[in-house]
């Protein structure tokens, strides 16, 4: 038999069906959050997967593999067999002396396993598992991206490839002027990551950086048609933030160094680019320096730098477009009012009400 001809080309959604499962038991059920990538025909998907040689069933040895070292140390204590050493040294005692009719006992649950040509597919595959474990680039801009780099240069890196999607993708938000989730702070937050994840520290750092101050600036929100600034007052600080910097800054030796002229040159070179922050570069910093240093900051008893003012509302309205409603702590009812009324009455913003609605129905909750 040729075995060459049962490899058959995968969907997306095969491939990623296969980077889920292999190496999880064979009983495992797809969570509801991945049935929209990979189907809720899954089962049909993975006898697939089988038949045409990308995974296979594990072997009862790759079983005990999975088990423990406290059960592993078990299995050998009920033959009074010694217990010491790594896992590696404890599975070769194992095998050593134990028949395979006797470890059937132990066994909990059989798993996955990839087979060489689903290691091969997962690796040709990997720009578009990466897109999907971390960012959510369309297929057609990873395919238009990987192909013109190519070309310019054949040994360029999946890695090099997201970068540079990610920095454009950053260009175009700035001129798009989108700093919401769809724009600049999803991609900040999920490059970030992704580069935290590969070691990129450095650049991770700076990152993080860059998302904590738009997340501060007011400005998250903030995209066509939507000119809301995020009350001051809303400001939070979660301890993943606090964790990625802290470990982003010790990985690549600059916290115990120049980290508050790295910080200060990350902000001085970011804050000019967004329309409007609360805060300036030093109190951005005085604020990441206070929790790495285990302590917190109530916002709401925290001074902004800057108030957004009637007037630079207006500007973000000319720029933004839509009409943006002011929280209490900020409201002057006459101006309130007034905006209103001059939106409402222009003839050009009849199309941006039902677009401007869907935006901020969830306010009037």
């Amino acid at each position: 038999m040729n075995n060459t001809s049962i490899y058959k080309p995968l969907s997306l959604k095969e491939v990623f069906a296969l980077d889920y499962f292999y190496n999880r038991p064979i009983d495992t059920t797809l969570p509801d959050y991945k049935l929209s990538e990979i189907g809720s025909d899954y089962k049909s998907t993975l006898k697939k997967l089988i038949t045409n040689g990308y995974l296979r069933k594990s072997t009862l040895y790759e079983e005990l593999e999975f088990l423990t070292i406290p059960e592993l140390k078990n299995i050998l204590k009920s033959k009074q067999l010694k217990v010491s050493g790594k896992k590696s040294i404890l599975l070769e005692r194992i095998f050593s002396n134990f028949k395979q009719e006797e470890l059937q006992y132990y066994i909990k649950n059989s798993f996955y396993i990839l087979t060489e040509q689903g290691k091969n597919t997962l690796s040709q595959y990997e720009i578009y598992l990466i897109n999907n474990n971390y960012f959510d680039f369309s297929i057609a801009i990873i395919e238009e991206y990987r192909n013109l780099l190519k070309k310019q240069n054949p040994n360029i890196t999946t890695k090099e490839i997201l970068y540079t999607i990610c920095n454009h993708q950053i260009e175009e938000s700035f001129q798009n002027k989108d700093f919401s989730f769809t724009g600049l702070w999803g991609i900040l937050s999920n490059e970030a990551i992704y580069m935290s994840k590969n070691g990129d520290s450095k650049e991770a750092l700076q990152r993080f950086i860059q998302f904590i101050a738009l997340h501060l600036s007011g400005c998250k929100e903030l995209k066509k048609n939507c000119p809301h600034i995020t009350d001051y007052k809303r400001n939070y600080f979660t301890d993943s933030y606090v964790s990625e910097i802290h470990k982003n800054a010790i990985a690549s030796n600059i916290l115990y160094t120049n980290f508050d002229t790295f910080i200060l040159a990350v902000l001085d070179e970011f804050l000019p680019k967004l329309p409007f922050s609360y805060y300036k570069a030093e109190t951005i910093a005085y604020i990441i320096k206070t929790y790495l240093n285990g302590k917190t900051i109530d916002f709401t008893e925290l001074k902004p730098d800057y108030i957004l003012t009637s007037k630079k509302e207006h500007e973000l309205h000319s720029m933004f477009g839509g009409f943006s409603f002011k929280t209490k702590s900020q409201n002057n009812t006459d101006d309130f009012v007034k905006n209103l009324k001059d939106w409402l009455k222009n003839p050009q913003s009849q199309p941006e009400i039902e677009e401007w609605y869907q935006n901020n129905k969830d306010k009037f909750k």
